[in-house]
């Protein structure tokens, strides 16, 4: 019996880290510094259009059609989540 050493590929990776996070709570000092950290990350991981509004968030419930009997049943939105 052969095996395979190749390690299994997930086929959905969203782990998103930031380096180093700190819990300080906003205020009028330190907005700019945030703004000026936090903007490039969020481009950087393409995830600045859900903050700026220019990317709709994905509705929660979808219609799905079953392929053989074409009952259409709404099941929740994967995209959603994500």
């Amino acid at each position: 019996m052969s095996s395979s050493n190749s390690p299994a590929t997930p086929t959905h990776l969203f782990v998103i880290s930031m380096p180093s996070v700190a819990t300080v709570k906003l205020n009028h000092d330190n907005f700019l510094l945030l703004k000026a950290q936090l903007i490039p990350y969020f481009r950087g991981q393409d995830l600045f259009g859900y903050i700026d509004g220019s990317i709709p968030k994905p509705p929660k419930i979808i219609s799905v059609s079953h392929p053989e009997t074409s009952v259409v049943s709404e099941r929740v939105n994967p995209a959603y989540s994500q």
